[in-house]
């Protein structure tokens, strides 16, 4: 059986709960723990290739370039590394 991963490329956030809502967000992701999908408590695993870790660098470029504002809490994650096959 396959496992296909969906997710949203963008979220609007009504300009009235903007600030709350980006730190809300920044707290809850950086709470989650990256790590092997097999290691307790993980809760993001590892991307399936470099050719999709690269399509999520692009997106957080893009995002960071078109956004009207970004928040200093959000932070990009470190660059893929194909000899570390850390995705």
């Amino acid at each position: 059986m396959l496992a296909r991963a969906v997710c949203a490329n963008r979220i609007l956030v009504q300009d009235g709960v903007y600030d709350a809502f980006t730190k809300r967000l920044a707290e809850t992701a950086g709470a989650m723990k990256v790590a092997d999908g097999f290691e307790p408590g993980a809760v993001i695993g590892p991307l399936i290739d470099m050719k999709a870790a690269e399509k999520v660098e692009a997106h957080i470029a893009d995002a960071v370039k078109k956004a009207p504002r970004w928040s200093p809490a959000a932070s990009a994650p470190p660059k893929a590394s194909s000899s570390s096959r850390q995705y």
